[in-house]
């Protein structure tokens, strides 16, 4: 990306710009930011809580990062925009379920 920017190859390449980000950031820094919440958390009885949510926090996370790269996508972009989107703010509900009993341990209430 780039490199087509300074070079300026193919100007249909600025089109992946949106894929390019919601790779990088919702994709790569959201997988990060899951597994280091899922592993650094306090746990509760020697458990990390429940896994289920968090695998199921990790497949909208995934299923909304296509759909936003594929959403740059001139043949396809009706609704996959707002469907990615709804899917990662799912995946961050999901998330937020997962975590808030472990957070609660950690306040000691």
């Amino acid at each position: 990306m780039l490199a087509n920017e300074g070079l300026g190859w193919d100007a249909r390449l600025a089109a992946l710009l949106p894929a390019h980000i919601a790779l990088l950031l919702f994709g790569w820094l959201g997988q990060v930011i899951y597994g280091v919440a899922f592993w650094i958390l306090p746990r509760i009885d020697g458990h990390r809580g429940s896994v289920p949510l968090a695998i199921t926090a990790a497949v909208l996370l995934n299923l909304g990062v296509v759909l936003l790269g594929l959403s740059s996508l001139a043949s396809i972009r009706g609704a996959t925009a707002p469907a990615g989107a709804t899917c990662l703010a799912a995946s961050a509900l999901v998330f937020a379920v997962h975590a808030w009993p472990r957070l609660r341990a950690a306040g000691g209430r």
